[in-house]
């Protein structure tokens, strides 16, 4: 496990400028959650990239089975969109939260200069 002071070093070496103003402060706490085991804006973000680098390396997989899926969907007739379709929507959705998320800090940075 790394240090403390590497995990630091590493978070700020391609900002130097900006860590050399900004490497003894911290995040608030409110985007820690309320507790220790809460989830978090930093666990969800990480949770994304993980699950888009997933996705994309079985494309085949999901393409497949969203293609069975929608076989089965027809056949069945059922007025609700099939499950798979909703999690590929609700990952986009997600996506789209993160998105605006680093939309918004780019604005923010852009006000700074």
């Amino acid at each position: 496990m790394r240090s403390g002071e590497s995990i630091e070093a590493r978070k700020w070496a391609p900002f130097p400028a900006l860590g050399s103003i900004l490497q003894d402060k911290r995040a608030p706490d409110h985007y820690y959650g309320l507790t220790s085991v809460s989830d978090n804006v930093f666990d969800e973000v990480n949770r994304l990239h993980e699950v888009l680098v997933i996705v994309r390396e079985n494309t085949v997989l999901i393409a497949a089975a969203v293609k069975a899926e929608a076989k089965q969907q027809r056949e069945n007739r059922t007025g609700h969109p099939p499950p798979l379709l909703q999690d590929l929507w609700n990952l986009e959705k997600a996506f789209g939260w993160a998105r605006s998320v680093f939309d918004d800090a780019i604005r923010e940075l852009h006000a700074l200069r």
